[in-house]
């Protein structure tokens, strides 16, 4: 009759135990600090912005349309997980603009102005990494650094401004010596 009441006993205590502090499960998704709709844009900006854009190759660009069409109508009704919350807003804000250089991105692939649309390129690119740094903001000293590579890279390197580069060399040097100590784990 001991055994009988010590094992009762035991189990009343961990069903008690069970019932008053339930398992909390959370889907994974709602702790994890990225929007995957816009993680996956990246498949189509980057052959814009890293091929096509200082290729200046319009043929390429304007064939990306129908993909941006699609991953931009994804972005729309993406939602924000639950730890990305407190940065609804901004999210907002960026979509808003985002949407802006997406539509005149549609406008000028229908023209055949070239540079209206490598500027629509460059807008779209921009509005992209904007949503990005909603979520997960860059440090300082890493958007100096590529300030000046974008500079070089979509500027003066396809314009074979290589004198200019040269210039920037020491800037750009200088910068890079700064990340080291910025991305240092202790």
């Amino acid at each position: 009759m001991k055994k009988f009441a010590v094992l009762s006993c035991f189990i009343f205590l961990v069903f008690a135990v069970h019932t008053a502090f339930p398992q909390v499960k959370i889907d994974s998704v709602e702790i994890t600090s990225s929007v995957p709709e816009l993680t996956d844009f990246h498949e189509i900006i980057f052959p814009m912005w890293h091929t096509a854009y200082p290729a200046k190759d319009i043929n390429a660009l304007k064939g990306f349309v129908p993909q941006i069409k699609l991953h931009m109508e994804a972005i729309n009704n993406a939602a924000l997980p639950g730890i990305l919350k407190d940065k609804e807003t901004g999210w907002n804000i960026q979509l808003k603009e985002l949407n802006v250089a997406a539509d005149n991105y549609y406008k000028a692939s229908e023209g055949n102005d070239d540079e209206a649309l490598l500027l629509a390129a460059e807008k779209l690119h921009y509005q992209y990494e904007m949503m990005n740094r909603v979520i997960r903001p860059v440090l300082k000293e890493i958007d100096d650094y590529h300030q000046t590579l974008y500079i070089i890279y979509h500027k003066l390197y396809p314009d074979k401004k290589y004198d200019e580069i040269a210039g920037l060399m020491d800037n750009l040097i200088k910068r890079l010596r700064q990340l080291p100590n910025i991305l240092r784990i202790s």
